[in-house]
């Protein structure tokens, strides 16, 4: 890889590898890194003017924030995202965002956006309905949230784990723990799905939540140590790794 990064420095793709490596900081948790990486990546390609990958890159950072607590940071990258074309990608990845952080009214806003402009759109039909679960799901709407999903279901191994994630969250939500089990090991079973995905480390979490409800604190333990494990050079102050250690602590 390291052969590939340094073929790749002054090359008029030099953003393309500086993004895999912001991809592949933010699987191992190191999100200070990634988010480091991934802006050098968006100004490099909006130099070049290729200003439609530089907002869906920088859309992403934000869904990450917002998957792991951190929502100012979100916020921060969602405004930044804004002044670059909203393509159906930015659309998903905002609104999944604010949802996350509970901005109902901004997801919302966003998700009316995607579906008025790109209406037919392959990205849209695949990718919006999660946003709007996400709404739902924010809105206590669980059931609702749960028959959008079911909408999409043929497209899961496309969605980027977002399908599988929401579903596990709504489980671990209404106290079924072998339910949101089953999700979260899909999750780690199927990691060719999107290989630099940052849930993949976090649905070990997920797992170890669902354990405790199922009241296995032997295998809960487990996932929280293989969760820790796996990221052992993670930034410590990401509020999903804080919570985790406080969870951990009540079990031993």
């Amino acid at each position: 890889m390291r052969r590939q990064i340094d073929w790749a420095t002054g090359k008029p793709s030099e953003y393309l590898t500086l993004n895999l490596q912001s991809e592949l900081a933010a699987t191992s948790g190191r999100f200070r890194q990634a988010h480091d990486l991934s802006r050098r990546a968006t100004d490099m390609a909006a130099r070049r003017n290729l200003l439609e990958f530089a907002g869906n890159q920088t859309a992403l950072t934000a869904e990450w924030s917002a998957e792991l607590g951190d929502c100012r940071q979100a916020r921060e990258n969602i405004a930044r995202a804004s002044a670059y074309p909203h393509t159906p990608i930015y659309l998903v990845r905002t609104s999944l965002a604010h949802a996350l952080c509970g901005e109902v009214r901004q997801a919302q806003t966003l998700t009316d956006e995607m579906v008025r402009q790109y209406p037919g759109v392959p990205v849209v039909e695949v990718l919006g309905p999660l946003a709007q679960a996400a709404i739902e799901i924010r809105r206590g709407n669980r059931t609702q949230a749960l028959q959008i999903l079911q909408s999409v279901s043929r497209y899961e191994s496309a969605s980027y784990f977002w399908q599988t994630y929401l579903r596990g969250q709504i489980y671990l939500s209404e106290k079924k723990g072998a339910e949101a089990a089953a999700e979260f090991q899909k999750i780690i079973d199927h990691r060719g799905w999107s290989p630099t995905s940052a849930m993949h480390v976090p649905a070990h979490l997920g797992l170890a939540r669902a354990a405790v409800i199922q009241g296995d604190l032997a295998k809960a333990r487990k996932s929280y140590q293989d969760f820790f494990a796996l990221w052992k050079d993670a930034d410590t102050d990401l509020p999903i790794m804080i919570e985790a250690k406080k969870e951990y602590d009540k079990l031993r």
